[in-house]
């Protein structure tokens, strides 16, 4: 992925975590839609974008950059955002890896991604319906 430049950006924020907190700095991933960013520090909010080489995001800035990264027409609220924990960035990561997948024809990786999850998140309702939803394109009734 790094010698590549390419992947998934939560995939990069991953690495930029562990390796942050291996050297004991405080940092979480945030729970901001579209694209994933960073709160490093402990104190006043210093958001930084993994995969824009770890460039520092002014606050006034998040919205837009958001906005940007998902296609979306205006900024969306941009405070506060959650932490994702240990388990929600794994979500994350299986989430747009399968939807990777199912934009990308392959709907049976899609499928086994998504089986994974519940898993991890059993009362994540939406889950079961994503899987449902691959199952039956699959054919898969029983």
């Amino acid at each position: 992925m790094l010698e590549r430049r390419r992947g998934l950006p939560v995939a990069l924020a991953i690495v930029y975590v562990a390796t942050a907190r291996a050297v004991g700095w405080t940092v979480e991933a945030l729970n901001t839609p579209a694209h994933v960013l960073l709160h490093v520090g402990p104190g006043p909010a210093v958001i930084v974008d993994p995969f824009a080489g770890g460039t520092v995001v002014e606050a006034d800035a998040v919205g837009m950059l958001l906005a940007r990264a998902g296609g979306m027409p205006r900024p969306p609220r941009t405070e506060p955002f959650e932490n994702l924990t240990n388990r929600g960035v794994l979500m994350r990561l299986l989430t747009n890896q399968a939807q990777r997948a199912h934009a990308g024809g392959d709907p049976e990786r899609a499928l086994t991604l998504c089986q994974r999850m519940p898993m991890l998140s059993p009362t994540t309702t939406a889950l079961w319906w994503v899987r449902a939803t691959l199952e039956r394109e699959l054919g898969q009734l029983g």
